[in-house]
């Protein structure tokens, strides 16, 4: 039998076509060279048939359209579609990885594992469904997997005909079969619940190295998705998978993310309480894997023995906990956009002060108001404006100064307190004071990170309360075809902060995010939503650099030169007193910034490179004249990473 012909070698209008990446029953995938945009591309060919199915050719139009047109991160971008010499082709993203596939060959995967990868899916699957879009062949095969785990989604909506011809297509059946939602295999038409119930038996056979419902024919396949209840292994992900694969697509999950949420929990909760009844354990050809990952909690961050309860912050020491998702703080904005050729621009994050030095919050006026012309930064809100220039406000100042009171106040009772118990011991052996409950451990200090309703789409447990205030930690931010920040993160200075933004990047918040804005002196990056006004539900403190050089002052707040290299969290506009947020900005240049700042560590030289190069490439202006705006490039957050 001899192998179906490759097109390799050939062109096919302005595509050069090299090799062959992988074959289907919809078609083959090439990596080819793109003449006119000069650029390497996959490009999918389909079968030379169905260039003549009128109907699969107008939902291939339109639901090209459409997938082209998302913007998740984790859908696999589609530069250019159409019909070429009788031949529909996809035009696509060249990903240098292995689909899920390929790496389930290898054997099973941890659950956290699994969870990362399928979360990424889990994001590309909710927002092709807000557009109206069904993939309806979610498969280990459809998961392109990079170095980094950094998931993609191929094939949306163009994987099977309109009449689901699939099924009958040798040598494919059994692989679609194996994920298909029962409401498919009758009238009803594949929505998005048979997406997630697709998903939810991907993740069953990334952990358990078969799928829920195996069998040895088409007809034992459907019988099984129609009839058998949900396996169950003795699992805390029983629970969810009983819930995810449920017959009736109205008793699932709302949405995969959901999905996706309830299985990282119950596995952070531990074992299931009771075994699995006998009669309802996983049946098939083959037993479950012996060597299975046993479940294990996902690490998390405690407080140290002693530590005080969230919520209440002590000491000078305490300040920003790096905020996991911009949020509103009450600072001062000032526009990137707008510069001084006297000075190095003024571009920073926001004017706004809590631990450390304070100084007034701006009056809540229009967050895009112009600001001074030598005063920008990368707080820019929309049309590139940072946001009003501070102005002198008596309501921080006057709560700074009930705050500093009562904390006199407690400094007294807790004097007196120990006036009360010297002289209340008897004869010459006093007692000594009983220890208390809510002293912190040495090296440690308590942050406060106050709940604030997420907005973003994001919602991430906020960090734990007591955090270290030694050491570093070391970061890799890979950009996704620009190269890799590596930055020190230094907890001395910032170790409320510091612990936030390791909690966010052990949490995955950062992954697949995007930099959203830049100018000639700064990238900003970390939002879940793409600008600076997001938060995961709650926010952090301010921890503000005391070492800089101050270079004026503006309305009452001092301006300071933040130097190149610089890795600081934007500081965000909220009546509530929110100051840190997750985005956070790197500096490539000396900047003269308004004190609001805080500084959580530094860019190694090489990841300055990488910025510098990234700067170099541009930017648009967000609106006429302005001196910041998005990329010119998608850069795309792959898996931020702590090194060992």
């Amino acid at each position: 039998m001899t192998e179906p012909s490759s097109r390799a070698g050939t062109t096919l209008g302005p595509y050069r076509i090299d090799r062959l990446l992988g074959r289907g029953g919809m078609g083959e995938v090439y990596e080819a060279y793109d003449t006119v945009r000069e650029r390497r591309v996959a490009l999918k060919l389909l079968p030379p048939h169905l260039v003549h199915d009128k109907d699969f050719r107008e939902r291939f139009e339109r639901e090209s359209k459409t997938a082209a047109r998302l913007s998740d991160p984790h859908v696999i971008p589609i530069h250019d579609w159409g019909e070429i010499d009788g031949v529909l082709f996809i035009d696509m993203r060249l990903v240098d990885g292995r689909d899920l596939r390929k790496v389930l060959e290898s054997g099973t995967l941890a659950p956290e594992r699994a969870l990362d990868i399928l979360g990424q899916v889990a994001s590309a699957l909710d927002a092709a469904h807000r557009d109206g879009l069904v993939h309806r062949d979610i498969k280990p095969d459809n998961v392109l997997v990079d170095a980094d785990d950094f998931a993609y989604l191929v094939d949306f909506g163009i994987a099977q005909g309109a009449t689901d011809s699939r099924l009958t297509q040798t040598g494919t059946a059994l692989g679609t079969l194996a994920y298909m939602a029962p409401e498919r295999f009758g009238d009803q038409p594949a929505g998005p619940s048979s997406d997630d119930y697709a998903l939810a038996c991907v993740l069953f056979e990334c952990i358990h190295g078969q799928t829920p419902f195996p069998a040895k024919t088409d007809q034992g396949l459907m019988t099984a998705h129609l009839t058998k209840a949900p396996p169950q292994t003795g699992g805390p992900l029983d629970p969810v998978f009983a819930r995810a694969l449920a017959k009736d697509p109205a008793q699932r999950y709302d949405s995969a993310r959901e999905f996706i949420r309830a299985a990282k929990d119950a596995l952070a909760a531990g074992p299931a309480p009771r075994p699995a009844s006998p009669e309802t354990r996983v049946a098939g050809p083959r037993p479950l894997p012996p060597t299975t990952p046993a479940y294990t909690p996902p690490p998390s961050v405690t407080p140290p023995p002693g530590a005080p309860a969230r919520g209440s912050q002590s000491g000078p020491q305490a300040g920003p906990s790096y905020g996991s998702g911009p949020h509103h703080g009450s600072g001062p904005r000032h526009d990137p956009a707008q510069g001084n050729p006297s000075v190095p621009n003024t571009s920073g994050p926001h004017a706004h002060s809590h631990g450390g030095p304070r100084y007034p919050a701006p009056a809540q006026a229009d967050p895009y108001a112009s600001v001074p012309p030598h005063l920008s930064g990368p707080h820019a809100g929309p049309g590139g404006q940072w946001g009003s220039a501070p102005t002198p406000a008596g309501t921080k100042t006057h709560r700074n100064i009930v705050f500093a009171v009562l904390a006199g106040v407690v400094v007294i009772a807790l004097a007196v307190t120990g006036v009360v118990v010297a002289l209340s011991g008897s004869g010459d052996d006093p007692r000594p004071p009983a220890p208390s409950s809510t002293a912190m451990p040495a090296g440690t200090v308590e942050c406060t990170y106050p709940s604030r309703s997420a907005v973003g789409g994001v919602e991430v447990p906020p960090p734990a309360s007591a955090q270290p205030n030694t050491g570093t930690v070391d970061v890799e931010v890979p950009i996704a075809a620009q190269g890799t920040i590596g930055m020190t993160l230094d907890r001395a200075d910032a170790p409320c902060n510091v612990g936030a933004m390791v909690s966010l990047i052990e949490s995955g918040f950062y992954d697949g995010s995007k930099c959203h804005r830049a100018s000639d002196k700064y990238l900003i990056c970390g939002s879940s939503a793409g600008q600076e006004g997001t938060n995961p539900g709650w926010t952090s403190p301010d921890e503000l650099p005391t070492n800089l050089r101050t270079t004026g002052t503006e309305k009452g707040v001092p301006t300071v030169v933040y130097p190149r290299g610089t890795v600081a969290i934007l500081d965000l506009p909220d009546d509530g007193g929110a100051t840190g947020s997750t985005t956070f900005f790197m500096l490539a240049k000396d900047t003269i910034l308004p004190l609001s700042y805080s500084i959580v560590g530094t860019m190694d030289t090489a990841g300055l490179a990488v910025l510098d190069t990234i700067l170099a490439n541009g930017f648009t202006p967000s609106r006429p004249g302005a001196q910041s705006g998005p990329p010119n490039q998608n850069l795309l957050i792959q898996k931020v990473r702590i090194s060992d």
